[in-house]
């Protein structure tokens, strides 16, 4: 069973810039891949605690409709919100996760910023 999508929530026009898990032969972080589309998009200010007991504060959250990556391949990413206007806005993404369908397939990415 596959859930229908709310299509109609699409609005911010974004772009995603990920970043491969790993070096590449010169000792640099690997690009993955870019991804543009529509996405939900919510400013929030959010605090938690990373592993070392730090403070983060998160910017906001994304959702967006299907996979960029499989969750392995992704190891962090540059998320530009509104690109190429006045409005535009970089984040850097400080998680991801996958909602999945009750067969398993995947619904939606979810994003958290920083």
């Amino acid at each position: 069973m596959v859930l229908p999508f709310p299509d109609h929530l699409l609005t911010t026009p974004c772009t995603i810039i990920t970043e491969k898990t790993g070096l590449s032969e010169d000792g640099y972080v690997e690009t993955g891949s870019s991804w543009s589309g529509k996405v939900v998009f919510r400013l929030k200010t959010k605090r938690v605690l990373d592993a070392n007991k730090q403070v983060i504060t998160l910017s906001g959250e994304m959702l967006l409709k299907g996979v960029i990556l499989p969750l392995g391949v992704v190891s962090s990413g540059r998320v530009t919100v509104y690109p190429n206007t006045e409005r535009s806005r970089e984040f850097k993404a400080h998680s991801v996760s996958e909602n999945q369908n009750p067969d398993g397939s995947i619904h939606s990415t979810y994003l958290e910023l920083m």
